[in-house]
């Protein structure tokens, strides 16, 4: 929001600054990472790839690791594995953020994101 009307260099280093941080999101998918922070982490990984890569795939690719992800943790009658509804709660909320921050441009992963969430 502020940084429009800032001037070219606080610009400039808070790109920088976001571009860091999203090479270290990228990094930690790189080494061990915790299970329960997969998800929590790949919202992150969106939010840098839709504003730093210019390539549609880039965006489609997390798109499908969140799937992958969330299948692990969901059964199929739309329940968590842990039968705690605050998880299952979490989980949904981390979906829709992926959702708003970008769309597949693959048809058959916004079927299975679609999916998901109903």
């Amino acid at each position: 929001y502020f940084a429009d009307s800032a001037d070219k260099n606080f610009q400039e280093e808070l790109m920088n600054n976001f571009a860091t941080q999203a090479w270290c999101v990228e990094l930690d998918f790189q080494g061990k990472i915790n299970p329960r922070d997969i998800l929590y982490t790949l919202v992150g990984k969106m939010a840098s790839r839709v504003c730093l890569s210019k390539e549609t795939r880039d965006i489609d690719e997390v798109i499908s690791e969140v799937i992958i992800e969330t299948k692990k943790v969901i059964n199929e009658d739309g329940m968590h594995f842990s039968r705690k509804p605050q998880l299952q709660l979490e989980v949904l909320r981390i979906i829709i953020e992926v959702q708003y921050l970008g769309r597949s441009n693959w048809e058959k992963t916004r079927k299975e994101y679609n999916e998901i969430i109903q």
